[in-house]
């Protein structure tokens, strides 16, 4: 699990300094359309560096789980070297990524 979570943060990175770049760009070229505040993807971001943490546990963590048959077990413990389905869905819309692994695939 360390892999993809590795993974992720290092997506979530590079959306953030995307995101970052862009804000800036625009500030500085002036967008009347362009809200007051913190962009959505950096609020986005955020968010899900949180859901990260709390499954970042070294002892594992709880959580839901899709089983071999594609039921979804509720409250299960997943060991530190699993990846849960809360992480494999983080991890798909990166799957077009070389980096990406199959094996992450909810």
């Amino acid at each position: 699990m360390d892999e993809l979570i590795n993974f992720l943060r290092a997506c979530l990175d590079e959306a953030a300094d995307r995101e970052t770049r862009r804000f800036k760009d625009t500030w500085r070229y002036g967008d009347p359309c362009l809200e007051l505040g913190e962009p959505f993807t950096l609020t986005d971001v955020e968010a899900k560096r949180r859901i990260l943490a709390l499954h970042s546990y070294p002892t594992g963590h709880s959580c839901s789980i899709t089983d071999d048959t594609g039921h979804v077990l509720n409250y299960a413990d997943v060991a530190p070297d699993d990846a849960c389905t809360t992480l494999r869905l983080l991890a798909l819309p990166y799957a077009s990524r070389s980096d990406y692994r199959e094996e992450w695939r909810p």
